[in-house]
């Protein structure tokens, strides 16, 4: 039986900032959003446990595009494929892919990560989609998506 990790939420941030799903992270750490220390234990349930560039990219989000909306989470995109995008705005085929570890020789950079994410973003492409693919959150990247929003 699998269980999933002792994690901590941290309910000094805003839990809309990360989607309405709270922000969690591995318990030895702080808040990556806020610094936050004092934090509460808690278990997650089937909860995908987003990496410290992704919770960011949704904090800054919220800062930098207050009248746009939040972008769909691990947005399933493909009729018969089980890819999704880290972040989606489905209505208007924008997605974002937040590619960590890219100095780190994570799995986007290694060769079979970087085929497989080849075959992913060729499939998006022929479904009309336009996928934005960033190592870090910056302002420009944000308002390179906000300028492919309708």
């Amino acid at each position: 039986m699998n269980e999933w990790p002792e994690m901590v939420n941290c309910e000094n941030c805003d839990p809309e900032a990360v989607s309405g799903n709270g922000v969690y992270f591995k318990s030895q750490d702080a808040c990556p959003v806020c610094g936050h220390k004092n934090v509460k234990q808690s278990k997650i349930v089937k909860q995908s446990v987003r990496s410290p560039l992704e919770i960011r990219f949704l904090a800054e989000w919220k800062r930098f595009a207050p009248d746009y909306d939040m972008p769909e989470s691990e947005y399933r995109f493909h009729p018969e494929r089980r890819w999704r995008f880290d972040f989606a705005w489905p209505t208007d085929l924008v997605a974002c892919e937040m590619e960590g570890g890219v100095y780190a020789q994570g799995r986007h950079v290694r060769p079979q990560g970087f085929i497989n994410d080849l075959e992913k973003y060729n499939a998006a492409t022929e479904l009309g989609w336009k996928v934005f693919r960033y190592e870090t959150v910056k302002s420009e990247y944000l308002e390179q998506i906000k300028r492919n929003l309708d």
